[in-house]
């Protein structure tokens, strides 16, 4: 798999981690390959073959311009032939600034862009994939500067909670962010909700495990050091985040190759 991570400009870094670029020569049996939850809602385009959704025996065809908000499970994807995807991965409170629908509504699915995105976002979008590969990001720049200049949705203390989170790999308590903030565990949930989609808890599991599979050098490694260095109470804990995110054994998830789900693991971008 080609891939390549490019940055936003700086005045998107709040809200945008990075955009993507993702090619490769593919196949209608292609086996279905495991994406993990990483703690980023992301917009693809999709200028290649197909993408098809694996769920237990049955499998549909995603949307050419798809928005993933934030995930709690693991999904299977497999292309149905060549791959060419452009992405913009998203910051956690990056979604609720672009979309002016509450985070929480966006949660564990995905959408065809045109079906939840207001006409200004439906044309930008539109317009990338029929741009030339090298003109995407400079498009996609103009697009989301002039959608967040006018939206101005971004909760800054959410914003503020949620990049400690990120930074410290979800080791911090949840407690003390909301002290700091000056309000109660109760309010910065609710706020979470609304920004995010998920509560504080959730997406400090889903960024803890994140650093797991990013942190990984080896088939068998030593997951009692796996676990303490990740933050995990012991090495139970960590293996059932394993089976909660992958849907499988350490030992299975391991044993298989992913080309299009690594590429969402944190030092990808």
């Amino acid at each position: 798999m080609d891939y390549q991570a490019l940055p936003p400009s700086p005045e998107l870094r709040r809200f945008v981690r990075c955009y993507w670029a993702a090619s490769d020569v593919g196949s209608n049996e292609a086996p279905a390959d495991t994406v993990v939850p990483d703690g980023c809602a992301e917009i693809i385009v999709n200028v290649g073959a197909p993408m098809v959704q694996v769920e237990g025996d049955a499998s549909h065809t995603q949307p050419r311009i798809l928005l993933v908000g934030e995930v709690r499970q693991p999904v299977k994807v497999r292309p149905a032939g060549n791959v060419d995807l452009f992405g913009i991965r998203l910051t956690p409170v990056g979604l609720r600034t672009l979309l002016r629908v509450p985070a929480f509504e966006l949660v564990d699915r995905a959408f065809d862009v045109m079906d939840v995105a207001d006409q200004r976002l439906r044309t930008g979008l539109l317009r990338l994939g029929s741009a030339l590969p090298r003109m995407r990001p400079k498009l996609a720049d103009e697009l989301l500067l002039g959608m967040i200049s006018s939206h101005r949705q971004l909760d800054t203390l959410v914003w503020r909670v949620a990049d400690t989170m990120e930074s410290s790999d979800g080791r911090c308590n949840v407690s003390e962010l909301a002290a700091k903030g000056g309000i109660t565990v109760r309010q910065l949930e609710r706020r979470f909700l609304l920004q995010v989609g998920i509560p504080p808890r959730a997406l400090m599991s889903v960024l803890r495990f994140r650093r797991v599979l990013a942190s990984l050098d080896a088939r068998m490694p030593a997951w009692a050091h796996v676990a303490a260095s990740c933050g995990y109470h012991d090495q139970s804990h960590l293996i059932r985040d394993f089976k909660r995110y992958t849907g499988m054994s350490p030992r299975a998830f391991l044993g298989d190759a992913h080309p299009f789900g690594d590429l969402f693991l944190p030092d990808r971008s």
